[in-house]
């Protein structure tokens, strides 16, 4: 894999204007035979540029997994945000899920999970 990067759009998000948080390909790791048939996985335990963990799963459903922040992490809230999308874009595909609904979690942290993916986001898998 040559590598990914990741955008997080939405209301109420703080530095949706800064550029993408690259995801170099020397830290992903290609699931299934062949390689990449059932998805993907990046770990970076230093969070360098943000991101510690990604998981990109194929199946019956595309399954989208992101852990970030830190000091690298470039997107802040203000406040609970409305809506939130995230977008990873690999080659020339782009995944992407939407958030409206969040669990609160320890100071400055957010938790979305179960959204289906917006009508506007097409899964090339």
């Amino acid at each position: 894999m040559t590598g990914a990067v990741l955008e997080v759009l939405g209301d109420g998000v703080l530095g949706a204007g800064e550029p993408a948080v690259p995801l170099p390909g020397e830290t992903w790791r290609a699931l299934g035979v062949p390689p990449g048939s059932r998805g993907f996985r990046y770990f970076d335990s230093s969070g360098r540029f943000g991101v510690q963990r990604v998981s990109l799963r194929f199946g019956t459903r595309v399954s989208l997994s992101i852990r970030g922040g830190g000091p690298g992490w470039p997107y802040q809230t203000s406040g609970m945000p409305r809506a939130v999308t995230v977008l990873l874009h690999i080659g020339d595909e782009t995944f992407c899920t939407s958030f409206g609904t969040f669990k609160p979690r320890r100071s400055g942290a957010m938790c979305a999970s179960h959204n289906p993916p917006p009508a506007t986001c097409r899964y090339d898998t």
